[in-house]
């Protein structure tokens, strides 16, 4: 029923792809943050709500990796489309 300011959900892929996400089963509105493979931000949905389901979100360009948060993070962090995030200890995917 809710979120951490700083928790989130990384999902990684094994290539680049528009992939998509949507608010099936969401409790809470997010954010969802498209990165490249080396880790910085190309597309960002904000303050998704949890009313868009069956609405799917997709990134304006092929990612690698996807990052929720809690809805609002990216104006309290300043993160736009170009910033760099820092992924530490990613996992290899092969596959």
């Amino acid at each position: 029923t809710e979120l951490a300011g700083d928790y989130g959900m990384l999902f990684v892929f094994s290539k680049d792809a528009p992939h998509g996400f949507w608010m099936k089963d969401m409790l809470v509105p997010i954010a969802i943050f498209w990165l490249d493979a080396q880790g910085q931000v190309v597309s960002i949905a904000e303050n998704v709500a949890t009313s868009s389901y069956p609405n799917v979100f997709y990134p304006s360009v092929p990612a690698r990796y996807v990052l929720e948060t809690v809805a609002g993070f990216a104006g309290r962090h300043n993160i736009k489309i170009g910033t760099s995030l820092k992924l530490k200890n990613l996992p290899i995917v092969s596959e």
